[in-house]
């Protein structure tokens, strides 16, 4: 495998080989059995099985057929990977000389038939591979699924055969940068090459650190680490896992894993806690302070672990400069570039921007007008109080929609008072919308609303519920199926009550979902107006699609015909 026209030397020194034509390539594990212990020869390495059955779809599955002989397919390779936690779930991960493969498994507890560094031997012929969001794996099919997903257990048992015992020594993550991956994230060739190797990046913080690695037990994190030029790599970390609710540490180490690719981004998955190395001991969450109120407004730190409707108090400590949508510069001395933002945080002289809360400055208000640094480079270092939602901003906890302030001994804006975000599963009553605000709604059609994707989908229609509106007008439905429609620059945003955002790029007229989305793509993104009967139409921005009640199909997805089945309408809650 040929990789020297990506690699960067300097940050490899010591985990390449040279040749005699000085072409570079990852030091990767030898596979030789143990003495008195045969294996079958594969008769098809992992790279020469990744670029066959690979697809420029983003999701795809085909059944894994015969070797040009007629021959089963065998590959051949070491363990480098463990579920042992759980933050690796249902996966086995294995390397030869030249790549590595991930293959999804119906097993509990993969890691007691398949040791982290034993040799296996596989025939994958009559399994399935195929791509999920430009990531290959090797699966089976399953109903309502175009892509790969987990093998019986007893069908990988007995393509899958171990040498016995396990050699972890042997087993050595491939150390890499930040820089190599972002310039290679585009390149199907090097994505074939690196997709499942076990890696390692170091000199890297985390964005959130003091945050739990996964609070919520139904979800799967995306954490940011940072490279001293700013540079950011997804680390993801799995609500199931047993140090899901773990601190995460602060200060600069390294982090090992599996090398992952969605949508367009790199993710690297860590086994275990061993796998992050020369971090500062993580102490424990620090008490709450304040309870949201004028009165007793949150810190910056307990504001972090909120939601909702509050008043924070912090220091302004710079602003994010978004002009170039592919590289976001923090800024913490003026002159300041953006109006947009502002970042505060407990200490007026803090630099670590994951011990920071963004603020959204709405465009057009007073709070805006006073607060921002562009206009205002003097607010640098000061106090100040604000009222807005807590919630995910620029990928960490932040404050949007922001309606008032208290900065230099004036207050700004309307205030209202603290109210927490809908408790997950209540059924409230809902009136119907007559515009669009940056707030929670429920999506109603011909007597019925659309109801909340599973945790975890990637991709779906939208199915329904019955909900015929009451005599006043009013529906009663369960907050689980609120959806989170933000305005952003590019227009608007929609959330499920999952954190995953509602997208769509290809032909598909289903959804996709991301918690994570590509803020910088038109695919994240939607057009809303008014109908003429109170409906809303909403288009996506790079599709052109429009969202609509398909009654044949009992489900809402989004159509070039703009026309069919029903329109559809927002509904808010009645408080």
């Amino acid at each position: 495998m040929n990789i020297s026209k990506y690699l960067l030397p300097l940050a490899l020194a010591g985990l390449m080989t040279a040749c005699d034509s000085c072409d570079l390539e990852p030091v990767i594990p030898p596979v030789e059995a143990p003495e008195g212990i045969e294996l079958p020869e594969a008769n098809m390495t992992i790279l020469e099985f990744k670029q066959q059955y690979w697809s420029s779809e983003q999701r795809n599955i085909q059944q894994i057929g015969l070797t040009d002989e007629g021959d089963s397919i065998i590959l051949r390779g070491r363990v480098v990977s463990t579920d042992v936690t759980g933050n690796l779930y249902k996966k086995l991960v294995i390397v030869d000389e030249t790549a590595a493969v991930e293959f999804e498994v119906n097993e509990n507890d993969v890691y007691r038939n398949y040791p982290y560094g034993a040799e296996v031997v596989v025939n994958v012929t009559g399994l399935h591979a195929g791509m999920n969001q430009n990531y290959l794996i090797v699966g089976a099919p399953e109903s309502g699924y175009n892509y790969p997903r987990n093998i019986k257990e007893e069908t990988f048992k007995a393509a899958a055969k171990t040498s016995g015992w396990p050699q972890p020594a042997l087993v050595q993550p491939i150390e890499v940068d930040l820089d190599f991956l972002n310039s290679v994230k585009g390149d199907i060739t090097a994505r074939q090459e690196w997709q499942s190797l076990l890696v390692k990046v170091s000199d890297v913080e985390f964005e959130a650190a003091g945050q739990e690695f996964a609070p919520t037990s139904s979800t799967t994190e995306s954490r940011y680490v940072r490279s001293a030029d700013g540079k950011r790599l997804i680390v993801r970390f799995s609500g199931r896992s047993s140090f899901a609710h773990k601190i995460i540490p602060s200060g600069k180490g390294e982090v090992t894993g599996i090398l992952s690719f969605y949508g367009s981004e790199w993710q690297l998955v860590p086994c275990d806690l061993t796998d992050l190395v020369g971090f500062e001991a993580a102490g424990n969450r620090p008490e709450p302070v304040g309870d949201g109120s004028k009165q007793n407004p949150y810190d910056v730190a307990t504001a972090m672990t909120k939601s909702g409707s509050a008043w924070v108090k912090g220091y302004i400590v710079g602003a994010m400069n978004t002009t170039d949508q592919n590289n976001y510069v923090f800024e913490a001395t003026a002159p300041f570039t953006v109006a947009a933002n502002v970042y505060i945080a407990a200490k007026p002289d803090e630099t670590n921007t994951s011990q920071m809360m963004p603020v959204q400055l709405v465009n057009g208000t007073d709070v805006r007008n006073a607060v921002n640094l562009k206009d205002n480079p003097a607010n640098i270092g000061k106090e100040v109080m604000l009222f807005g939602s807590i919630e995910s901003y620029f990928k960490q906890p932040g404050i949007k929609n922001t309606t008032a302030a208290i900065i230099n001994g004036t207050e700004i804006g309307d205030g209202g008072s603290a109210s927490p975000d809908p408790t997950p599963g209540v059924t409230e009553s809902f009136v119907r919308a007559n515009a669009i605000a940056n707030g929670k709604y429920i999506i109603w059609s011909e007597n019925i609303i659309g109801t909340a994707f599973g945790d975890g989908f990637n991709y779906g229609w939208l199915k329904t519920t019955p909900c015929t509106p009451a005599a006043d007008g009013k529906i009663s439905a369960s907050t689980d199926n609120l959806f989170t429609f933000t305005q952003e620059a590019k227009g608007w945003t929609i959330a499920d009550s999952h954190g995953q955002y509602l997208y769509q790029s290809g032909t598909y007229d289903s959804f996709q979902l991301s918690k994570d989305p590509d803020m910088s793509s038109d695919y994240t993104y939607w057009t809303i107006t008014t109908g003429t009967d109170g409906n809303f139409v909403i288009v996506n921005v790079a599709t052109g699609k429009t969202i609509r009640f398909d009654s044949q199909y009992n489900s809402f997805g989004a159509y070039a015909d703009a026309t069919r089945g029903s329109n559809i309408y927002l509904y808010q809650s009645a408080k």
